[in-house]
Order: structure tokens, then sequence, then C-alpha cells
């Protein structure tokens, strides 16, 4: 496609311009003068009747750039030397809160960068793609446009990884970087150099295997449970033994030694738990592994049922399960303010250090702070890494001294460690994930004013940062204290000294909650 574009003239380029900018106002007409203009343009007509469809219907030419609004240095707007980046993710419908995750997070960094000179003095723009969590071909139009369009130096890949092994051959050949903000492609054996196709992609999300494990390790040796269940977003992975969620989770709790009372799939958007919920059994811990608006239907089934989470005791009977889930399921603040009252201080999560946006070390919360609106100016889980991931692709193409794309990919691996938006990160020829395993932090929903037991005390974030009455997330500090202090021993020193988070008072291991 890229050899096909190449012989675009500058007087067609005004013309694609043209159809683009009527492309809301008359979709029909544009479609066909598209259709026409590529087919004038040297395109084949296989290529011009996919990309004349996707291409109207995408928002890659008519959604606005995430961080022009409001930037008092001009933004986006003019200047001929843009560094153009694009973001795909669900920026409305099903999964949308993970849209809404990158919006706060690429607003606030764009702004910044932007005001601070730009890089290497170019402004940033990110070109949003919208997609539907439920359509798995959407990603893959939006990927075909992006490379099959014009100026767009890099991708952050804000959805699950599933499309992006449907996409192995293009990748290989586009060598368009990824940065992998929300996909997962290291527990497949898929991250380069152990896929050599998948060079191009830059993972940030922490592995389910590395969660999946710190949170084994907890239920066994700090909570001394021994049965637990699942239930897992099917959808698109297939059920049972074939789904890679499933086997993942009987892994960890082989592992540790830890029953399974039974694992159950549900589909996207799915409403009655009931059935699935009763295959938990007498189950001490269930892990749920899915998208928020699912998880707080499920949490709200557990409560009608008389089955919410309240404390140890409940959920070393059998009677109350212990909650606990993947970060997009129980990591983010959605899911609480879904689930209302049934959402139970004490249900967890594992995530990674860089995600402590409160620390006051830590960039990504101040610039929310500082550019985005009331309402969208607090971080509530994971904002760090869609931040991380447009930085990387931008500092590449400074370092590169281009937008080719197979030298921003090694000027990538050599650029050594960076720090942008919280803690530092590296990528090598050898390694192509952010994440190191002494990253992993356990993570518990609370109540302002509210710690649910008197064994640990919530950290000053809830009376100097966060508002009133807040829900969310906060870092159960004592289980992965002598891993992450390792990897990262200022960040810790200081969470511990601040104190942030919920520490353990008597530090010690046992029941929390």
């Amino acid at each position: 496609m890229r050899g096909e574009r190449a012989r675009v003239s500058a007087a067609e380029d005004r013309e694609f311009d043209f159809i683009a900018r009527n492309t809301v106002s008359n979709p029909e007409i544009s479609r066909r003068r598209l259709m026409d203009w590529m087919l004038k343009s040297g395109f084949t007509l296989g290529a011009a009747t996919f990309l004349s469809s996707s291409a109207i219907a995408a928002c890659g030419y008519g959604g606005a750039p995430i961080g022009g609004p409001g930037n008092p240095s001009g933004g986006f707007g003019g200047g001929t030397d843009t560094l153009k980046l694009a973001v795909i993710g669900p920026f409305s419908g099903i999964g949308s809160f993970i849209g809404a995750i990158a919006t706060r997070s690429l607003n606030a960094a764009v702004q910044q960068v932007n005001n601070t000179g730009g890089i290497g003095g170019r402004k940033v723009e990110v070109v949003v793609y919208d997609i539907s969590a439920a359509d798995p071909q959407q990603p893959i139009n939006s990927y075909n446009q992006i490379v099959g369009g014009r100026e767009i130096a890099g991708i952050i890949w804000a959805i699950p990884a599933a499309p992006l092994l449907q996409l192995k051959d293009r990748i290989a050949v586009d060598q368009v970087p990824i940065a992998a903000a929300f996909a997962d492609m290291y527990d497949e054996n898929l991250l380069y150099p152990q896929e050599q196709a998948y060079r191009p992609i830059f993972q940030f999300l922490l592995p389910d295997t590395w969660a999946m494990d710190t949170l084994a390790k907890y239920c066994k040796e700090t909570r001394g449970y021994t049965r637990a269940g699942l239930l897992y977003d099917s959808t698109l992975g297939g059920s049972g033994d074939d789904n890679a969620t499933v086997r993942k989770f009987k892994d960890a709790m082989g592992r540790y030694g830890i029953s399974i009372t039974g694992t159950a799939g549900y589909q996207l958007g799915e409403t009655n738990f009931g059935p699935r919920i009763s295959e938990m059994g007498d189950a001490q811990t269930v892990w749920m592994w899915g998208l928020a608006t699912d998880t707080a239907n499920a949490v709200k089934t557990f409560a009608d049922s008389g089955r919410e989470y309240v404390d140890w005791d409940g959920a070393k009977s059998g009677q109350r399960p212990h909650l606990m889930g993947s970060p997009a399921a129980l990591g983010e603040k959605k899911w609480a303010e879904l689930a209302g009252e049934a959402a139970r201080p004490g249900t967890l999560t594992a995530w990674h250090v860089g995600g402590l946006s409160y620390l006051p070390s830590f960039e990504i919360a101040k610039w929310m702070a500082q550019y985005n609106e009331p309402g969208q100016n607090r971080p509530t889980g994971g904002e760090e890494t869609p931040a991380d991931a447009m930085y990387i692709l931008a500092n590449a193409v400074q370092r590169a001294g281009s937008t080719d794309g197979k030298a921003m990919i090694e000027a990538i691996e050599n650029a050594g460690r960076q720090r942008f938006a919280s803690i530092d990160f590296e990528f090598t020829a050898d390694n192509h994930l952010a994440r190191d395993r002494d990253d992993v932090i356990i993570v518990t929903l609370e109540r302002a004013g509210t710690p649910a037991d008197p064994t640990y005390t919530l950290g000053k974030e809830w009376t100097d940062v966060l508002p009133p009455g807040y829900v969310g997330p906060t870092h159960l500090v004592y289980p992965t204290l002598e891993a992450n202090t390792r990897r990262h021993p200022d960040v810790m020193a200081e969470v511990v000294a601040g104190p942030w988070g919920a520490i353990q008072q008597n530090n010690q291991p046992g029941p929390t909650h």
C-alpha cells in the first residue's frame, strides 16, 4: 500500500484533503469521489473499494485530535512540521472507559510537550481512531487506514492484543512503530524477539501472568486461601482450556497449590451473572478478567444474592468470596462507579509502581490538573501508560531524525532509560517490554475515611490529594514492598515515608479487610 500511495501527486493530495474535509457533510458523495481518487492515483480496485468505505467510516480524518483545545502556545493548529501520531481505542460505547483513560492521559501529556517546546521544536498531534470493543474488524480497518494514509509516524494501541495477531504480516512489512498501551503480547510469547514479525511493537501493559502470579501468592501466603474460581470474558478468546485467561489462571493456581472450584466464561455486555456465579461453588476468592461494565454487573449479582465480600472470615468460609481481577476489570474507578455500594473495599487487582500517580515525584497527575477540564483532571488508574506510549514514539522521531519506521524502531531500542509520566523504563533490541517483575504492585479499592481493617491505615493521598467521598484504587504496600524496593528504591522510600497507599501498621503479613 505504501508503494501505491507514493505515486500520488501534489494535486491529488489536495483533492484528497478536500474529500476528507467533506466526509461528514456528504459521506456518500465523498465515498464515491474518494474511490475515484484512489483509482486515478494508482491504487488497486480492491484497495480502493476497501479504503473508501473504511476511511470514511472511521474518525481518522473527521475526529478532533487529542490535546488541542485550549493550548496557549497554538496547539496543533497550523505548522507544517507537526508530528502526527494515532491512537486506536474504544472512545465510545462498550469499553469506552479505556478510551477515557487514554483521553485524560494524552490530552495532558501532549499539551505538556507542546507547551514546553515540543519534541525537537515540533508540535505533537494525536489523531483519534474510535473503534468498537465488540467489533474485532474495526481495529484492523483503522490500522489499514493509518498505514495506507499519510503522515502518521506511529500508533498508540489502546486496546487488547487480539487484532494485532491478525495483522502480523502487515506489521512485519509496514514497520510502523506501535506502542502497545493496553495490549499483552508477552504472555503469548509473541513479543519481539520471541516473534520476529512483531519487532515494531513495544509493550507497556503489565503481563497478565505477572499480575496473576502476584495475586495468587498473596491469596495463599497472606490470606491463606485454598479455593478459587474465575469469571472471564470469552467474547473473542473462546471458552474453557482454549481460552488464554483460563490457562494462565490454572497455571497460577497450580504454582501456589490453590484448588479451582470453577471457571465460567461470559459474553461482553453480560447482565445475567446468576448462573455463572453459581458455578463458583464455595470459592474463597473469585477472580474476574474482563471489562468494567461486566465486572460491575457481576459484583451487583453477588450483592443481590447476599454473597458480597465483607471480610476475611466471610471469605474463608466460602460464603462471601474475596474479589480480585484484571486491571481493566477491578483496577480502574469506573467499575466502582457502576457497581455503587456493591463495590466493596478490599477488592484487589495488580498493577505496576508507575501507576502511583499521586506521588509528588511523578508528573502525570500534575499535567492532568494543569491542562484537563474539571472531571477529567484526576487520574483514576492507568493514565501514565498512554502518555509514556506517546512519548517513546515522539522521542523516537527526534532521535532518528526521521519518521522512517525502521529508524524509529532502532531509536527506541537504543534510547536507554527514559522517564516521562512516572517511573523510568527501557526498551532494548532484546527486550520490548517496559515492565519488570519487580514493578508489580497490589491495588485495593477503598472509600475515603473508611479503612475496613485496623491492621493498616490509608495514606495521606486520602486527605491531601483525593476529593471528599472518593472511591477508588490505592496501593496496598506491604505484599510487594521488598520486590518494589529492589527495582525502585527511591520511589518506595517516598511511598513509605509519605506515607502513601495503604500501609501495614505492624509490617507483618496477615488478613486485611
